[in-house]
């Protein structure tokens, strides 16, 4: 995608912002009346929680190396199987939510019109705004931001009027006569609320799945996740709080458009049905945020091999038209199946479906965190203090997956258990591959092993087509032929010159010698033909028995020791510390001897690496 096409960071805080909002708050009312104003206590508890899934995001976002979001995030501890799921239960997640979102925006417009609809017709008019958002889609990312930004207002206007001046209508008593109706304890109250407290939070991630649509994203998508999701819990507490101190629950319980209800009674039904039209726009462009982004995960899982290639299809625009269309079939689709007579059981329901499948990607990320941070040397307090947040962010997910109920978690645990067993009809496409493709260039190096002599005049003897000749030569293609001549920053050999004659060991080690006098290259072998070490390390390690003696560059481990000769005895009468080891021979004993240690006018000799390697081994094995 061009630069020219990208988000804003403002934008992608907006798009966060209004992904939450737009639907998350403008039927919340009439749900949480069932509790009552003690389901503060829910905003409270998922507040918290919130924030600090909002941190451990903007985490990932600032350290993860991989595209795709959530399921880019999961990959670095569950591998392929955690971007796969994460992906999977993502999708679903959207399509359940984004068919709420539809029924939200149906709702108000019946209030605004004054209207009702049979469940048929209500059902063709949810699937009619799908269709509408999916189509005003196809401009790309640009034009789904800026028409964002704008549509946010309609809900941003109502919630910041309401804090302003609800207060005039405030009733302390009638807050109270709805601070519990139905006589709860706290923590059954949070409970009950709790999964729709969350689902007014889902969408702090949308800034992550739509990491690739904006510009500098390891930068704006932390400022967007941070910023939208304080923007959306402001206007939540307040905005609800408000409410049910001018509004009677058992009212609010049945109001399908409860923001135009409480500004009915406060200015009259004309501003009522103002706010209900700015409600409309604001949903309808939550949902023109949420469809764009539900094509983004899927077109991500697409790049990845999890789901077909059509949706990872963009336009000029970088609009995934093909995987849009196709959603928003299964989305009608899907549609059709929750005819209901009521749009608050509907709501509800699909509610507690999207809240369910979305905690799965929640709980993969905050598992991966750690490794995230871990991969870029991010180590210390601040490690430390994401894990502890993560944690925290985790306990609240279970939390939230335990309050919405048994059926939603029954239906979770299916769509969970299918994504499992989908991705084992899809895995081979991965695990497969790389074993092929690792075979492959295996075949191309033992072939290059078996002539390695040849391989070398062939190397040394071209100017710029060594691969063209090797090719040519010995039948290689092109990925063996640039595998034999790639040069990697560090090389990892295991008895490189074992096996080798003299000459061709010395032309090898000339190969080693040249590709380390570049500062950028370096060299781990492990061998044990000591001489070969010497010639060409800088540092030399000593595992002997599975112990590592010492780790120490050469040239200080040389000028460190000396080699004595002399007796036995003169030997034994050395400081304590000063033999390091010693061998016995005919005519006395070599002793490996710490050069600052020794008596002054003692003479010795600079060991050899072998030396050092040898007598050390001998002291150990005394």
């Amino acid at each position: 995608m061009s630069k020219a096409n990208k988000m804003s960071v403002f934008q992608l805080t907006i798009l966060t912002a209004v992904n939450m909002m737009g639907s998350g708050i403008i039927m919340l009312p009439s749900k949480l009346a069932q509790v009552g104003a003690l389901s503060i206590v829910s905003w409270l508890v998922t507040a918290v929680g919130s924030m600090a899934l909002a941190y451990v995001f903007a985490k990932c976002g600032m350290y993860s190396k991989k595209g795709g979001g959530m399921g880019g995030y999961a990959e670095y501890s569950f591998g392929k199987a955690g971007n796969f799921l994460a992906n999977y239960t993502y999708g679903v997640s959207l399509i359940f939510a984004n068919t709420a979102i539809a029924i939200s925006a149906v709702g108000y417009a019946l209030g605004f019109l004054d209207t009702t609809l049979d469940p048929v017709m209500t059902c063709a008019a949810t699937i009619f705004t799908l269709w509408l958002a999916t189509v005003l889609n196809f401009g790309g990312a640009k034009y789904t931001g800026q028409v964002s930004s704008i549509t946010v207002w309609g809900v941003i206007i109502p919630c910041i009027g309401l804090a302003f001046v609800g207060w005039f209508w405030f009733s302390p008593s009638m807050y109270t006569a709805n601070w519990n109706v139905h006589d709860l304890g706290f923590g059954e109250a949070a409970l009950n609320a709790i999964t729709m407290t969350l689902w007014a939070f889902l969408g702090m991630e949308s800034a992550c799945a739509n990491a690739d649509a904006v510009d500098n994203p390891e930068k704006n998508v932390p400022k967007a996740v941070l910023g939208g999701t304080l923007l959306a819990a402001a206007c939540y507490i307040v905005s609800t709080n408000i409410i049910f101190g001018i509004v009677p629950a058992d009212v609010l319980v049945s109001s399908s458009a409860p923001f135009g209800l409480v500004f009915s009674q406060m200015f009259g039904g004309t501003v009522g049905k103002i706010i209900m039209g700015l409600m409309v726009l604001s949903c309808f462009g939550s949902l023109l945020g949420w469809q764009f982004t539900i094509a983004n995960v899927f077109k991500a899982g697409s790049d990845e091999g999890y789901f077909p290639a059509f949706l990872k299809k963009v336009t000029s625009h970088g609009a995934p038209i093909a995987g849009m269309v196709a959603i928003t079939i299964i989305q009608s689709l899907f549609s059709l199946m929750t005819i209901s007579p009521s749009l608050n059981e509907q709501f509800e329901t699909l509610v507690n479906l999207a809240v369910i499948t979305n905690i799965m990607p929640y709980l993969l990320c905050m598992a991966s965190v750690v490794v995230i941070m871990k991969a870029v040397d991010h180590v210390g307090s601040e490690l430390k203090t994401t894990k502890l947040i993560a944690f925290i962010a985790s306990l609240y997910s279970l939390y939230a997956c335990y309050a919405s109920g048994f059926e939603a978690m029954t239906y979770g645990a299916i769509v969970t258990v299918f994504g499992w067993t989908l991705y084992g009809f899809v895995s081979d496409r991965f695990d497969l591959k790389k074993a092929q493709e690792r075979a492959h260039l295996l075949e191309g190096l033992l072939i290059a092993q078996d002539n390695i002599d040849e391989v070398i005049r062939i190397i040394r003897s071209s100017y710029d087509n060594a691969k063209e000749n090797l090719m040519s030569r010995f039948g290689l293609d092109d990925v063996q032929a640039q595998a034999i001549l790639d040069e990697p920053d560090i090389l990892i050999l295991d008895e490189p010159t074992g096996g080798l004659d003299p000459i061709v060991r010395d032309e090898i080690l000339d190969l080693f010698y040249d590709f380390t006098r570049d500062a950028g290259h370096s060299i781990l072998i492990s061998s044990h033909i000591v001489t070969d070490l010497e010639k060409l390390c800088d540092y030399v390690a000593f595992l002997h028995q599975g112990k590592l003696l010492f780790l120490e560059e050469k040239d200080a481990l040389l000028e460190r020791y000396g080699v004595v000769r002399c007796s036995k005895a003169e030997c034994a009468a050395f400081a304590p510390g000063t033999v390091r080891g010693m061998r016995e021979g005919a005519y006395g004993v070599e002793a490996l001897c710490e050069r600052a240690l020794l008596p002054r006018g003692v003479a010795c000799t600079r060991p050899s690496v072998e030396d050092v390697i040898v007598l050390t081994a001998k002291e150990e094995i005394k």
